[in-house]
């Protein structure tokens, strides 16, 4: 049975999630410069909704975060289920970023006549109104009370030409004080 120092466990963590944080720009920064480019390239595969967003959320579940995930959860749709699932993850993450107090997340899925539409909602601090114009902007942030986070500005922009690849449409709906919720939809 081998003892590991509390410190080494906590120094471990920190390492990683630094790790996380830096692959995570730097992914970004790729992303950006094939977007540019016009070098980024659909896989389109056909799979189930709910395969894709169970995978998203079981690290946020493992930090404690309640992730619900409710609809119609088994449509399936043919998409690039890698770039769809870094635009889910990216909108949860933003939620654990900017409303990490509220602990609790809602991933909805509703059919509509010729596509899907994914909402992840929040019940954090809001965003104000004149804010939302600008979230798919690029390098936009936005800071809350002056918080600093980490990040290029580049999540949400990224999300917005991966949404519009696939012919669909992201937008957000957010009221301060009761939370936001980010949705695309993609045609299934």
């Amino acid at each position: 049975e081998t003892n590991i120092n509390p410190l080494t466990t906590k120094m471990v963590e920190l390492a990683n999630k630094n790790v996380q944080k830096l692959t995570s720009l730097v992914n970004d920064l790729l992303d950006f410069t094939k977007l540019e480019k016009g070098q980024l390239v659909l896989r389109k595969s056909i799979f189930t909704l709910s395969d894709l967003l169970n995978s998203c959320c079981e690290t946020m579940r493992i930090d404690g975060f309640i992730v619900k995930i409710d609809g119609d959860i088994n449509i399936k749709v043919s998409a690039d289920y890698l770039k769809i699932e870094q635009v889910v993850t990216n909108l949860l993450n933003n939620c654990i970023k900017y409303a990490s107090q509220t602990k609790e997340i809602i991933i909805h899925c509703e059919r509509t006549p010729d596509s899907v539409k994914v909402s992840v909602e929040d019940f954090g601090p809001g965003i104000p109104k004149e804010k939302l114009s600008h979230l798919f902007a690029i390098y936009y942030r936005a800071d809350n009370k002056g918080q600093q986070y980490s990040g290029l500005g580049l999540g949400l922009y990224i999300c917005s030409r991966i949404i519009a690849d696939h012919d669909g449409r992201i937008g957000v709906e957010s009221e301060l004080g009761k939370g936001t919720s980010f949705w695309f939809t993609i045609p299934c």
